[in-house]
């Protein structure tokens, strides 16, 4: 499969080394998670504490049910016993219900399943979190709004503290299995249909 991660351009991926869920299956270079277990949080290879990042991932099965959580966790305090956004030290978007979670949840987009491509943007200099479904970003965000460092819509905004290190995570119930794309423009063996642009020019993604 072709690359685009080389030495002065890598990208993450999901990191089986980093997770208490041993159950769990990561194929594709690590870009495709299968969980064998409940609910159990798994995070990335790289983290993040300055400048702007996006990452995708496709619903490829919910056999145990819609019930996965993507979102981002604090480094030094991730927990990977538990689903992602469950406390203090972690933000998500749940398939279920479309809600946003931190602690609890509450109203924020539309649900997802199956097929669907979720989009993750993060700006670690305001520390705030965008989500999008197929390309449509939730809570009436616009990509402007977003390049621009507008918050008004974002999911979150002013998590934690400034120069923290943050990291993509994802949680999800027996069975389910997810694919990454964090730039190398393939989920799993199938590359991106639309290959939309991006601002650094590095890493091909859906949208």
């Amino acid at each position: 499969t072709k690359t685009e991660d080389n030495p002065s351009n890598v990208f993450a991926t999901m990191n089986p080394l980093d997770n208490q869920n041993q159950a769990s299956q990561f194929t594709n270079g690590n870009t495709k998670v299968e969980w064998h277990h409940d609910n159990k949080n798994i995070f990335a290879t790289l983290a993040m504490n300055a400048g702007k990042y996006y990452w995708e991932m496709k619903y490829v099965i919910t056999s145990g049910g819609t019930n996965a959580m993507i979102g981002i966790s604090k480094c030094d305090s991730r927990q990977a016993d538990d689903y992602a956004g469950h406390d203090a030290n972690s933000w998500s978007y749940y398939a279920s219900s479309g809600q946003k979670y931190h602690g609890t949840g509450v109203n924020y987009g539309n649900t997802w399943g199956v097929d669907d491509i979720i989009g993750v943007a993060f700006d670690t200099d305001t520390r705030t979190i965008w989500f999008s479904k197929n390309g449509t970003w939730q809570n009436s965000a616009t990509i402007s709004e977003i390049a621009a460092g507008t918050t008004t819509n974002s999911a979150y905004t002013g998590i934690g503290t400034a120069g923290e290190f943050f990291i993509p995570c994802i949680s999800a119930y027996d069975q389910n299995k997810v694919a990454f794309n964090f730039g190398n423009g393939y989920f799993s063996t199938t590359a991106v249909s639309s290959a939309g642009t991006n601002a650094s020019g590095n890493g091909i993604f859906e949208y």
